[in-house]
């Protein structure tokens, strides 16, 4: 998705939300990993799509309860049954469906 405004939803149970590898000094894409169980980083699950942004500056998260783990990187959200991304120019907005 690299126009200015776009809005996709996606069935999911579970999304973790991680930055990839460098592209530039300052500089990484992000990456929505979409899981249909929970707790996929306790079972070693393969998510069932891998979506890549790599002109997103900041994610706001909408309408969830987050827990965040300090011994992960990643932001892991369970309990979902959708959620819906609407990127406005560098900045994604991840709501809860």
């Amino acid at each position: 998705m690299t126009d200015t405004m776009s809005m996709t939803e996606y069935k999911t149970k579970t999304i973790m939300l991680g930055r990839g590898k460098k592209i530039a000094e300052g500089v990484y894409p992000l990456l929505i990993s979409l899981f249909d169980q929970s707790d996929p980083h306790l079972k070693g699950s393969v998510p069932k799509k891998v979506l890549e942004y790599k002109d997103v500056e900041k994610v706001k998260l909408i309408g969830f309860t987050v827990d965040y783990m300090l011994a992960g990187n990643d932001l892991v959200i369970n309990d979902l049954t959708a959620i819906k991304l609407e990127k406005k120019e560098n900045i994604l907005i991840v709501t809860k469906k």
